[in-house]
């Protein structure tokens, strides 16, 4: 009898390899559910910051450096090694 811990939305739980939920795969869809629900908002909350600075990618604008490498950090947040649940925002530019 082995016991596997599983990692569902930030909680732990003790899974008994025998237990038939277990061979199922159930809790490893489940994870990949609450991941992709993640990854939604996550996306959503990135999308958001971005059409607040969109006003500065006018052609009447010019955009700093800084506020360029901010909006291409958070254009790649979902290239981040640990996206989407851990996961590192850039700092706004002052």
């Amino acid at each position: 009898m082995a016991i596997e811990t599983v990692n569902i939305n930030g909680e732990l739980f003790e899974v008994d390899e025998d237990d038939p939920r277990h061979s199922s795969n159930q809790f490893r869809d489940s994870q990949e559910v609450l991941d992709e629900n993640e990854a939604i908002f996550q996306r959503s909350k990135r999308d958001g910051l971005l059409a607040e600075t969109d006003w500065m990618a006018n052609s009447d604008v010019t955009m700093s450096d800084e506020w360029k490498a901010y909006r291409q950090a958070l254009r790649d947040i979902p290239q981040q090694s640990g996206f989407p649940n851990n996961i590192t925002y850039p700092t706004k530019p002052s």
